[in-house]
């Protein structure tokens, strides 16, 4: 079985943590903190932790505008698994690159 990957199609990866909060099949609740990917591609960045309620947020921000955030996507804690996860974030690195002009 071929193992999830993240492709960062050239962004630079400014914070990951991600690879630790998977420890075999289950999150390890150390890693449930609001800091775990940031990376940029130019004046946007895609970051990704966990805000609130609990629930992992994959967000594009833009020009630093952390209030206005141009997408989010939000899995629940009881959804979180390795594979939806890296899809999630390589979905929105996709909608990032191809919206460049939003």
């Amino acid at each position: 079985m071929e193992q999830p990957t993240i492709d960062f199609k050239g962004g630079q990866v400014e914070f990951n943590d991600l690879p630790y909060l998977f420890t075999g099949t289950s999150i390890d609740s150390f890693y449930l903190k609001e800091d775990i990917l940031l990376i940029k591609y130019g004046n946007k960045s895609l970051d990704v932790g966990f805000y609130g309620d609990k629930q992992l947020r994959i967000a594009i921000i833009e020009n630093m505008d952390w209030e206005n955030k141009i997408y989010v996507k939000k899995i629940p804690r009881s959804s979180i698994k390795k594979g939806v996860v890296f899809h999630e974030i390589n979905n929105a690195i996709d909608y990032l690159l191809n919206n460049k002009d939003s």
